[in-house]
């Protein structure tokens, strides 16, 4: 699993944890519980990079409607053009 992360670039979350699956998809759930922590490891060095708590990057407000999950440079771009702050 590490060769198929190592040198990617973080913030593609959902293609790498996609990737990982579906090359995995025989693991069973030994396999599932490292590729979450995989996930929940992208998601930290993005909420890092950004400077925002992962709470803040996991969706994008929106009146009317239920929050949707974004990537998480998207979430990050979204944060930034609203000046919000940690």
């Amino acid at each position: 699993m590490k060769d198929r992360v190592l040198g990617e670039d973080p913030s593609g979350i959902e293609s790498i944890i996609e990737r990982l699956i579906r090359d995995q998809y025989q693991g069973g759930s030994t396999i599932m519980t490292a590729i979450s922590a995989v996930e929940i490891a992208l998601w930290d060095i993005v909420g890092k990079e950004c400077g925002q708590p992962l709470y803040k990057l996991e969706a994008a407000p929106r009146r009317g409607s239920q929050p949707t999950p974004m990537d998480g440079m998207a979430a990050a771009k979204h944060r930034r053009s609203m000046r919000l702050r940690p």
